[in-house]
């Protein structure tokens, strides 16, 4: 039987701290909403606790987010602009961005810090991939 040493510890805050990190999509669903077709994504940061949803609206007020989304992640349709590109939940599964993330009140839970997607950062490149 395994044994503990109880340390009389709190909880870690289940968010990050304001920073850079890279984070990996985690969980995906496609959906449809009042604004149109879109993709819900979870990315999980390395070596954090934290995580943070973010939303690809395909609305054209919005698409330029999904090209940034597309160059963070490394995933530039080879005949570049003009290509017509197919998205889905479970193809963006695993993949991987540099991400610049804040921290806000949640709304939902009062007291509760929860962090945000800024930016995708494109400019550090596209991490590597997991080793799994």
């Amino acid at each position: 039987m395994p044994h503990y040493i109880y340390n009389g510890q709190d909880n870690k805050p289940d968010f990050a701290p304001k920073g850079e990190y890279i984070g990996t999509i985690v969980w995906a669903k496609d959906k449809t909403t009042d604004w149109g077709e879109e993709i819900s994504v979870l990315f999980a940061f390395d070596g954090s606790q934290g995580s943070a949803f973010d939303n690809l609206q395909f609305q054209e007020a919005k698409q330029w987010k999904i090209d940034v989304f597309l160059k963070a992640t490394g995933h530039t349709p080879k005949d570049g602009p003009g290509a017509e590109v197919e998205l889905t939940a479970e193809m963006v599964k695993g993949w991987r961005a540099w991400l610049d993330i804040g921290v806000e009140d949640d709304r939902k839970v009062e007291g509760k810090k929860k962090n945000i997607i800024l930016k995708y950062l494109p400019e550090k490149g596209v991490p590597e991939p997991l080793p799994f």
